[in-house]
């Protein structure tokens, strides 16, 4: 969230809040901290149920058949840019519309 979404609505933010620039900045970190947060409860899990279970567990979850075996790799180095810059482009206008 904190990469793609919030910059763009952090005036709007600003505004219905009634906070300054540098608390509203403080309100965009809170994302990044929840980040590591759920990131170190995931390695706690990892931990606990060993990370080979864990890894075959996520295998499991993301298989792909034969025939998209070479395009499911692009797939996941692509998503994260192309989310970001779609986000970026397309939260103006939404906010502008929708407030």
């Amino acid at each position: 969230m904190q990469i793609g979404k919030v910059p763009p609505a952090l005036s709007l933010l600003r505004e219905d809040l009634s906070v300054r620039l540098v608390a509203s900045a403080w309100i965009l970190s809170m994302f990044s901290a929840l980040g590591a947060l759920f990131g170190s409860v995931a390695g706690a899990f990892a931990y606990r149920y060993g990370s080979r279970r864990v890894r075959v567990a996520s295998l499991l979850i993301a298989a792909a058949v034969e025939r998209d075996r070479r395009f499911v790799p692009s797939l996941w180095g692509a998503y994260m840019p192309v989310a970001i810059a779609l986000a970026l482009a397309g939260s103006p206008p939404i906010l502008a519309a929708l407030g």
